[in-house]
């Protein structure tokens, strides 16, 4: 009980933190784009953002992308992958952006809303990065891993391991190995102990199924992953009933059969599970946030470039005066003439 109650006051204050984070991110994210609208867009007209409706819409607008977030399990700290969380999050606020529209429109003044997408974009790019960050400080201190074991000799099982291993932001610690018997337990021992990776990490050889439960219970193991594809029925129901009640979480992994596994997902047709993989054809909404994604990249790349875009203009015009920005016809698609401009002079 001690222990869960532990564990529950860790993920309360993680909520919290995560949230702070996203507030100030958004705050920020919000008033350095007026900045910008001001300097750039709107010189003459000074925009006021201390009235009282102003703050109540962009209170409702941060309301809106928290709830959003939460949603998506985006305050959790879920083991997934980055890329996982950057499609969540691109998602979240894809659908905010399209609530806070709504929320602006009775305004009657476009640069709000062309403000706020300007925001959400840039927020996106910055709180991918700080959530990245900070998902590396608690693996490194060891604040909020996920305590796993995995349990079978297969490839699959270390392939797993190695990508735990590898990739801090998925949270997981995996303590070792358990092995169906001890007749496996003694072949794979020394072939798994030798391997660079492993001995590191300090991955150790836990024992076999049997002997298993105890250290489950003692060492506070959340989740067992098990990585036993050709096991019989009998023999997996016979592993299940032995975890039961003993961790959080049972994950399968299961035989893909050498096949490629991008965007995966798993359909429950009344207990019926298949593993659906993607052909290569996006969906309208993959589209939308694969385009955001990029012009976010694009936005964030321009502003941490501006710098050295005046470096290099002071130059060469110190050194000879000369144009820095060019201007040519080139043939666009279908024929079309268009004007690209590059900063060198053919």
């Amino acid at each position: 009980m001690k222990r869960h109650r532990k564990k529950f006051f860790k993920k309360s204050l993680l909520i919290l933190i995560l949230i702070l984070l996203d507030y100030s991110i958004i705050n920020f994210s919000y008033l350095f784009s007026k900045t910008l609208f001001q300097i750039f867009i709107d010189k003459n007209n000074i925009y006021q953002i201390n009235n009282f409706a102003t703050i109540t819409r962009n209170t409702i607008s941060y309301l809106v992308l928290i709830i959003a977030f939460w949603a998506r399990d985006l305050y959790k700290l879920k083991p997934w992958n980055i890329w996982e969380e950057v499609s969540r999050i691109l998602y979240s606020s894809l659908m905010a952006g399209i609530v806070i529209s709504f929320i602006y429109i009775d305004n009657g003044v476009p640069k709000d809303i062309f403000i706020w997408w300007i925001t959400l974009m840039l927020f996106v790019g910055i709180d991918i990065v700080a959530r990245f960050l900070l998902r590396c400080y608690l693996n490194k201190k060891n604040i909020y891993n996920i305590k796993a074991i995995i349990l079978g000799s297969g490839f699959q099982g270390e392939e797993f391991c190695e990508y735990a291993i590898e990739n801090p932001f998925s949270l997981y610690k995996i303590d070792g190995f358990v092995y169906e018997n001890k007749e496996i337990v003694n072949n794979k021992k020394e072939e798994v102990l030798n391997k660079e990776i492993f001995k590191k990490a300090d991955i150790k050889i836990l024992g076999d199924i049997e002997h298993i439960i105890k250290y489950i219970v003692k060492h506070a193991i959340d989740e067992v992953v098990i990585a036993v594809p050709k096991v019989d029925r009998k023999g997996l129901s016979d592993i299940i009933h032995k975890l039961e009640g003993k961790v959080r979480y049972i994950k399968f992994i299961p035989d893909m059969y050498g096949l490629m596994t991008f965007s995966t997902e798993i359909h429950d047709y009344e207990q019926v599970l298949t593993i659906a993989a993607s052909q290569g054809l996006l969906s309208p909404i993959k589209k939308i946030q694969k385009r955001i994604f990029d012009l976010i990249c694009s936005i964030i790349g321009i502003i941490f470039l501006i710098p050295v875009f005046i470096i290099v203009y002071i130059l060469i015009k110190l050194e000879d005066g000369g144009k820095v920005i060019f201007k040519q016809k080139r043939i666009g698609e279908n024929g079309k003439e268009i004007y690209i401009y590059i900063s060198l002079e053919l």
